[in-house]
Formats: C-alpha cells, structure tokens, sequence
C-alpha cells in the first residue's frame, strides 16, 4: 500500500529473473536494489532469521550474498516509490498526474 506504481507485471518479471534458483529481487534502471520486492524462496526462511537475530541488517545484501539475481525493471522513477511521510505522498501525487497522463501531456 505504500509503494502506489508497482509495475503489473512484477511476479511474472521477478520469476523470469528467477529461474531455477526461485529467488530474485527487484532493481531499477540504476540499479538500486530493492529488497523489499522480492521472490523469495522459503527454504532460506530460517537461514534469514539466524542472520537477522545475529544483527544482519543489509537484507538487499544478505539477498545477493544467498544467490538472489536482480530483476532489472528500466523504466520511470515511479514504479517503487515508496510512500513515508507526508512529503512522500505530495511527491507520489505529483507521479501519480504524470502517470496517468498520455505522452505528450494532452488528456483530450
């Protein structure tokens, strides 16, 4: 609910990166990680858990270091936007207009 752009096709995406290995976690064009978007297979549910109560804290990290492959999604700054804090939501408002309007800028 805080990240309003999420591209449709995120599952079939981060499955395709996935392959075999089952776990893949979402990039963007500039190759930002974000782990919160994620395929995650269950296997490594314990081994996460260990890590975390030991003050592991770089889960994107943690991720990539367990075999996770990044998902690459090129396109606009909106799609994982993730919605904190009031001025967050004045920006996603202002995304929100320039999603929805047509290349061009003309909504006739």
């Amino acid at each position: 609910c805080d990240a309003p752009f999420l591209p449709h096709d995120l599952a079939a995406r981060l499955g395709a990166a996935a392959g075999d290995g089952g776990f893949a976690l979402a990039a963007d064009a500039g190759g930002r990680r974000h782990p919160t978007f994620g395929l995650w297979p269950t296997r490594l549910r314990a081994p996460l858990r260990a890590d975390l109560a030991a003050g592991a804290r770089r889960v994107g990290d943690w991720m990539v270091a367990h075999g996770a492959v990044l998902a690459r999604f090129p396109g606009s700054e909106a799609e994982f936007f993730n919605v904190n804090a009031p001025e967050d939501l004045a920006r996603a408002e202002v995304l929100a207009r320039e999603v929805e309007a047509p290349p061009g800028g003309s909504r006739a």
